[in-house]
């Protein structure tokens, strides 16, 4: 485990370098970004980017969270939580606001990971036109608060479990983005609105999709497959350099979809068998690289 000081506060991050990084060929960076109450390694068992990203050349960066209380319906609950626009911790704990920033510096982790991310790429020999972020659930809505925050940085995004999380999005550009969410999901409805029963006002997975593609140019009506029976697969036609889709499992709970088929665990409801979304999303980063 590594640390990185960020407004006075130390925070852990995991960094895998892949086999055959020579200090000098550009090197492809994923952030990826664990759910509420995760962690590291349970985060790196799910999407396994590490690995299979590490066969593709890629650098992982894997930051940890700062444990925040939010305040649920039923009970309070406290572990590692990312602060995205829509669940932002105060400095007093629970969960209030729906501002990109929390109240307390500390909490900054916008830009805690640009800062991170700003460090590596002057120790590594990074391929800034190639930076992609992933993550599940509340890692999912903060890999869209990055995106948000700053539409130069990267070359493309992957939500899983949260793509509606963070309903703000006051840029200029689209950037690339693949999403996988479940029709069942009890955390983060497919419908929108609440997330663990808190009601916050969020758009539905296709309305968000469809807000996120019409930021790149994109068609405001996607073409739709069905390549397995539990799985709709949304593509919209876009400019060059953009891209969007969306892989709906139809019945899919809350989780990161395909870990079960690979030795993982479903975080909350069903998984499914059809698809690997490590696998598309390494594929589709593969695809995009940003214009400098």
């Amino acid at each position: 485990m590594l640390q990185f000081e960020h407004n006075g506060v130390m925070r852990d991050y995991e960094l895998s370098i892949p086999e055959g990084y020579d200090g000098q060929t550009k090197a492809p960076v994923i952030v990826s970004l664990h759910g509420f109450t995760s962690n590291i390694a349970q985060e790196d068992a799910a999407t396994r980017f590490p690995t299979e990203g590490g066969k593709r050349g890629y650098v992982v960066v894997t930051p940890l969270a700062l444990n925040s209380t939010v305040q649920l319906p039923m009970e309070n609950v406290t572990g590692p939580l990312w602060n995205t626009s829509a669940f932002v911790p105060p400095v007093d704990g629970g969960l209030t606001g729906m501002n990109m920033l929390s109240a307390d510096p500390a909490k900054d982790d916008v830009g805690f990971i640009f800062s991170l991310l700003d460090s590596l790429a002057t120790s590594l020999c990074i391929d800034t036109g190639r930076v992609y972020a992933s993550g599940v659930s509340n890692g999912a809505g903060m890999s869209v608060a990055l995106m948000c925050s700053d539409d130069q940085r990267f070359a493309a995004v992957a939500p899983v479990a949260g793509v509606n999380m963070t309903p703000l999005c006051p840029v200029l550009h689209g950037t690339p983005i693949i999403a996988f969410h479940g029709t069942a999901d009890m955390a983060d409805p497919y419908t929108g609105q609440s997330v663990l029963g808190l009601q916050l006002n969020l758009p539905s997975v296709e309305d968000q999709m469809a807000h996120l593609a019409g930021l790149g140019g994109c068609s405001a009506t996607p073409t739709k497959t069905m390549p397995f029976s539990d799985i709709e697969h949304r593509v919209w036609d876009c400019p060059a350099l953009m891209g969007a889709e969306l892989y709906t499992v139809i019945g899919g709970g809350h989780t990161w979809f395909g870990a079960t088929s690979h030795g993982g665990t479903s975080f909350l409801g069903n998984d499914t068998k059809s698809i690997d979304a490590t696998m598309l999303i390494l594929d589709f980063f593969d695809m995009h690289k940003r214009s400098k």
